[in-house]
């Protein structure tokens, strides 16, 4: 008897290693996406923002991981779009800009219900919260941990007007998500 208790915990416990070894190939796997998307609103901006204001993101990672194309395209807004930024920070916190889109040190945004079209490379990266200035490898990883965000600023709001979180589900009752994958 004992001998068959000491076979069903050894059994269940390779069951047990093997589904942590599938776990972390799956996990592993998920680290090459290179397409994300996702949808802005005021709702998603910390604190909540009421606008009509809302968005779409999308981001394309290029086969050698050396740039990223990007497409923001956002309508309704209160006032005139000051600023685009991508965001090192979780869903329900702030964090420091990592990547100007547009704004700042990039061309100005274009108004209203238009789309605004680009590229970053690792040169583009600034220090953040442990994210080492140049290293686009380090924002990826990032994105993919779903530990970004995108928003876009106005007058209005110049804390950011809509935002949305890259990579992974937008918080509740934010208006919706979307993931592409590769």
């Amino acid at each position: 008897m004992k001998k068959l208790d000491y076979a069903v915990r050894l059994a269940v416990l390779a069951a047990g290693i093997g589904g942590a070894v599938m776990m972390v190939v799956a996990q592993d796997t998920s680290n090459t996406r290179k397409s994300f998307r996702t949808i802005l609103s005021g709702y998603q901006e910390v604190p909540a923002v009421f606008t009509k204001g809302a968005g779409e993101f999308q981001l394309t990672v290029d086969p050698q991981e050396s740039k990223v194309a990007w497409e923001l395209e956002y309508d309704n807004l209160t006032s005139t779009p000051t600023a685009a930024h991508i965001h090192f920070g979780r869903p329900g916190t702030n964090g420091g800009v990592v990547v100007f889109l547009c704004g700042g040190s990039k061309p100005a945004c274009p108004p209203n219900k238009t789309k605004a079209t680009g590229e970053f490379v690792g040169a583009d990266v600034l220090a953040v919260q442990g994210i080492t200035a140049g290293a686009l490898a380090d924002l990826l990883q990032a994105i993919r941990a779903g530990a970004t965000y995108v928003n876009v600023h106005t007058s209005t709001f110049p804390a950011g007007e809509i935002r949305g979180h890259i990579g992974r589900p937008a918080m509740a009752g934010s208006g919706g998500w979307e993931d592409d994958e590769d």
